[in-house]
């Protein structure tokens, strides 16, 4: 699991604390590769049965009942155990300037701040791709997962009230250490850690015994 502030292996750029919000955040100002990129899971410090989600959801055919303006929220997992559905996974991947870019997974929207707004409580949404800075985010490692920065303001990704229930808006807010702006990333699909094969398991507490 990525949420630790164990980054072994990648490296912080800029300085966090001297970063002024309500305004637009220079490269230099951004945390850099943080992550690597990948499909995750975007969980909620505040209870890790919920997740980052947008409203709607996928029809039987297939589709997505997402549009512009689609509202970011916290949700319950579908699949709390196994692979995760794709209206719970993110694509993350680095822009190569310090900010990612948060998509849901096979579509075509990202993690928008509404009007590309500087001020604190602005809307989080979804929002066709583009380059503009409401998409681009500074994922910072903290002691216990990371936050999200948007660069059109330097506002953090915030569960509007710190509460975990399906429906509760997201939005961006000035930066605290509160659960309701720490997110954790899980790889939604995970390498296979060991070999299919035939194994013999043995007891940690004492090697003579086998179950």
């Amino acid at each position: 699991m990525i949420g630790t502030g164990d980054l072994q292996g990648y490296i912080y750029i800029g300085d966090w604390t001297d970063v002024p919000q309500g305004h637009e955040m220079k490269e230099s100002e951004a945390a850099g590769q943080t992550i690597p990129d990948g499909d995750y899971r975007i969980y909620s410090g505040i209870n890790q049965n919920f997740g980052l989600d947008f409203a709607g959801g996928v029809f039987d055919d297939g589709t997505y009942n997402i549009e512009n303006g689609t509202n970011a929220q916290l949700w319950r997992w579908e699949n709390e155990l196994g692979v995760p559905s794709e209206c719970d996974t993110w694509t993350v991947s680095y822009n190569g300037n310090g900010f990612y870019r948060i998509k849901q997974k096979n579509t075509n929207y990202s993690l928008d701040v509404s009007g590309c707004s500087i001020e604190m409580g602005a809307n989080v949404q979804a929002w066709k791709n583009s380059t503009k800075n409401a998409q681009q985010w500074s994922i910072k490692a903290t002691s216990h997962g990371y936050k999200l920065q948007a660069r059109c303001s330097a506002y953090c990704l915030d569960v509007a009230d710190g509460i975990a229930e399906n429906s509760q808006n997201i939005r961006v807010w000035q930066e605290n250490d509160s659960a309701a702006q720490s997110w954790c990333f899980i790889p939604a699909y995970p390498k296979q850690s060991v070999k299919n094969g035939l194994y013999r398991i043995r007891s940690a507490v004492n090697s003579k015994y086998y179950p």
